[in-house]
């Protein structure tokens, strides 16, 4: 596999393809290209309105076997290098951690994906069930596979920090839901005390946990 790492002359704009003249020639199509999609993209706002020559200059070369992965990380290095996100014409990083980008996406647009979600439940409720009909096979298979993978995290247990109940570490967040749990985390009673009695009361002489309340 070979892929380059090039940057648009006179342009703060980095990019990676597998075929550097056809990149070439893609980005020129969709710069003067009024029906292409792309064609609003402030990176060839800013090319029509300098009236550049498109010519792309290789910074890196890489001829071997890698993944999509380390091409998008090598990507970003140079991203990072020439600064072209922050005081460039890159709109967007080449990668990032997907699981943190979802978290902060769904923190900052929790009101439009809850109000998205109830004028559409029906129809996204039904996509739902027919993508599981479809794959059901392969859901139920993927699931079998987390179960016995994570089978000894699930033993292991922990003490409640609210009420100091022994509890499996997964059980932590349904836990801190009951009854028992709530009467602890509303009453009166302070933390520094419960963690007093805790220690005092928390094992009996064989050795076995007991709950003081």
């Amino acid at each position: 596999m070979v892929f380059y790492i090039y940057k648009i002359k006179n342009v703060n704009y980095i990019g990676s393809t597998n075929n550097i003249n056809r990149r070439c020639i893609n980005h020129k199509e969709r710069c003067w290209g009024k029906s292409c999609k792309n064609y609003h993209c402030s990176v060839y706002q800013y090319i029509r309105k300098k009236n550049i020559d498109i010519e792309l200059e290789i910074l890196f070369c890489y001829n071997g076997n890698c993944s999509y992965k380390t091409q998008r990380l090598v990507e970003q290095y140079y991203i990072n290098k020439y600064d072209s996100k922050n005081n460039g014409l890159n709109s967007d990083d080449a990668f990032c951690n997907r699981i943190k980008y979802l978290k902060q996406y769904r923190q900052e647009n929790k009101d439009k994906m809850k109000l998205y979600y109830e004028k559409n439940k029906g129809k996204l409720i039904n996509r739902a069930k027919k993508y599981y009909q479809i794959n059901k096979e392969r859901i139920e298979k993927a699931k079998k596979i987390r179960w016995e993978k994570n089978k000894e995290k699930r033993k292991k247990k922990i003490n409640c920090p609210i009420c100091k109940s022994l509890i499996r570490k997964y059980c932590l967040k349904a836990h801190q839901k009951t009854k028992k749990c709530l009467k602890i985390k509303n009453s009166n009673i302070s933390q520094n005390e419960i963690d007093f009695k805790y220690n005092q009361t928390a094992y009996n002489e064989e050795g076995e946990f007991m709950n003081w309340y």
